[in-house]
């Protein structure tokens, strides 16, 4: 879903403290972590998940997770 950061690179940029980025394609997730970098973001501070969108947000409401926005596209 987050493929190459496009939102999640937007989102840190316009002040995000935190953005977790899922997609089941790791190439996708490496090149999202490559534009926080060419953005001047630290990849460390946020998280990039190679996973199946549908069981990380089973996994998220089992441990009580919580965000304030979610961008499903």
């Amino acid at each position: 879903f987050s493929y190459t950061g496009g939102f999640s690179v937007n989102a840190a940029l316009g002040g995000a403290k935190q953005v977790t980025s899922v997609d089941l394609d790791a190439d996708a997730i490496a090149l999202a972590r490559r534009n926080f970098k060419e953005n001047g973001l630290p990849a460390e501070a946020h998280d990039f998940l190679a996973a199946e969108v549908g069981e990380v947000l089973k996994l998220f409401a089992a441990q009580g997770r919580q965000f304030d926005l979610v961008i499903l596209d």
